[in-house]
């Protein structure tokens, strides 16, 4: 098998355990940049045609046994793309411009994004497949907290309301005389 590459970019999509600010070293002493990311099924039919075409031409009759850098989500039905590299990925704004590394936003999951890099398949006997390396990110709309999970509470009205006000003393005073 001739070592084949083929670049790639996917439609805007969501992230999904980004670790692209900074590598995640968890697994791997030398760290790796990486992020899931959740495009709906209508526009990921062309990068999932890509990619298959490419296993195809790159493994033959292996595709079958191979593995894919997709995967549909049973409960949305969007096509979450892996990707990941040793080599953090260069980032673009909404316009295609390059970020400075030091003007880089904070990337969290929600974060709606594009990637790109190059397709690679691999052959080693039994573990056969293909890989999304990444290489860019561009960024369309950061999300502003960690998973997202945002403060949307408005207020909701006859409902429990805290009071604002802090007691002057920490004293228990009983005014019940043992009324409980």
């Amino acid at each position: 098998m001739a070592q084949a590459r083929m670049n790639f970019s996917t439609p805007q999509g969501v992230a999904q355990y980004p670790w692209l600010n900074k590598a995640d070293t968890k697994f791997d002493d030398e760290g790796v940049f990486k992020t899931n990311l959740a495009v709906d099924p209508d526009s990921a039919k062309a990068l999932v045609a890509k990619i298959n075409e490419f296993a195809q031409e790159q493994l033959g009759k292996k595709m079958s046994k191979a593995q894919l850098p997709y995967m549909t989500d049973p409960d949305t039905g969007d096509v979450i793309f892996k990707t990941k590299s040793k080599f953090q990925p260069k980032f673009k704004d909404s316009a295609g411009q390059l970020i400075m590394d030091n003007q880089v936003p904070q990337l969290w999951g929600g974060s709606v994004l594009r990637v790109a890099g190059t397709l690679t398949a691999y052959d080693k006997g039994v573990n056969v497949g293909v890989k999304l390396n990444l290489g860019a990110v561009q960024i369309i709309t950061p999300a502003e907290t960690m998973g997202n999970g945002g403060d949307d509470f408005g207020a909701v009205d006859g409902g429990y309301v805290a009071s604002q006000a802090k007691e002057e003393t920490n004293e228990f005073q009983d005014d019940t005389e043992g009324d409980f």
